[in-house]
């Protein structure tokens, strides 16, 4: 958590913010993934930040209010929501020179309030007079709406577990022991269905990231590999963890490797870094219809050489 030292003038702070959103805003128009930021800095700078995010912690703290601007925005739309940059984005909504520096970061903030220590209540009424929330009718008809995709979707995947377990399905819900048992059979149809089980209906444990791990570096059929890089992938979403980030690298990079297994990775790694929804769909459609044709290498190799 952050600490954060409020200014003292609450509704002057407020009315400055308010234009500073509405100027980056305008600034942006309808391009809400970061790119119309071309116009503040060179393409090749811009997409080095979409991909790497410790370039866009770097250019954070650039003289240059160009890239600045377009890190601010990157965290806005691309790497939203991520905690490592709430002291940066404090000082950047507050403090900066720039009205468009500070409109993006505020923007990007508002996405990890939740991580600042706000003792005085200055972050709620900001907030809450810059980006009002729906009425509460609304916010609860689209929270019911969450719920419901939610429950589908863990039915969806109890059903699949259920189904690839067949008559083991009983032992594997009735303890998280027995389901982790399932992980060394040698039917690699069961291998998976454990692997779901302790996913959707135990709920992964600490220790779950390490059955996967293990998986990924002993196995040898291809769908239990690929599903155990997905959820060691999982364990570790938005960490942009170095050595399991390097893993999955590896794996994209490594020409023997199963084409599906390697597709996998590729997609792995925009779960691991932490990557906009947007972006990892656009991942998983090229790395489906043509591997390794349509694959971004330099993102690859960040993962490998990093802060380059």
């Amino acid at each position: 958590m952050e600490s954060f030292i409020p200014p003292s003038d609450l509704e002057g702070a407020i009315r400055q913010a308010g234009r500073d959103v509405e100027c980056w805003r305008r600034a942006r128009g309808k391009k809400a993934d970061g790119k119309w930021a071309e116009c503040a800095v060179d393409k090749d700078s811009l997409a080095l930040m979409m991909r790497n995010r410790e370039a866009t912690t770097r250019s954070l703290d650039s003289p240059n209010v160009g890239i600045r601007l377009a890190a601010a925005s990157l965290l806005a739309d691309c790497w939203t929501g991520n905690e490592r940059f709430t002291a940066q984005l404090l000082r950047l909504a507050f403090h900066d020179s720039e009205s468009l520096v500070r409109g993006a970061a505020i923007h990007a903030l508002w996405l990890v309030k939740h991580h600042v220590t706000d003792a005085t209540g200055f972050l709620h009424k900001f907030f809450d007079e810059l980006f009002p929330l729906p009425p509460k009718e609304v916010r609860a008809e689209l929270l019911r709406g969450l719920r419901e995709g939610r429950r589908l979707r863990l039915g969806a995947m109890e059903a699949r577990w259920r189904d690839l377990a067949g008559t083991h399905a009983a032992a594997m819900a009735e303890s998280r022991t027995a389901a982790e048992s399932y992980l060394s059979h040698r039917d690699p149809k069961l291998r998976r269905a454990a692997l779901l089980a302790l996913k959707y209906h135990w709920t992964p444990d600490e220790a779950f990231a390490g059955y996967c791990e293990r998986l990924v570096f002993e196995d040898q059929n291809v769908d239990v590999l690929s599903l155990a890089l997905s959820c060691l992938a999982g364990c570790y979403s938005h960490s942009d963890d170095q050595r399991v980030g390097r893993l999955a690298a590896q794996i994209v990079l490594d020409d023997s490797a199963p084409k599906r297994l390697r597709a996998t990775a590729y997609c792995a790694l925009f779960t691991i870094r932490g990557m906009p929804t947007k972006a990892f769909l656009t991942a998983h459609r090229s790395s489906s219809s043509r591997f390794p044709e349509n694959i971004d290498w330099a993102f690859v190799d960040s993962f490998v050489h990093r802060g380059s």
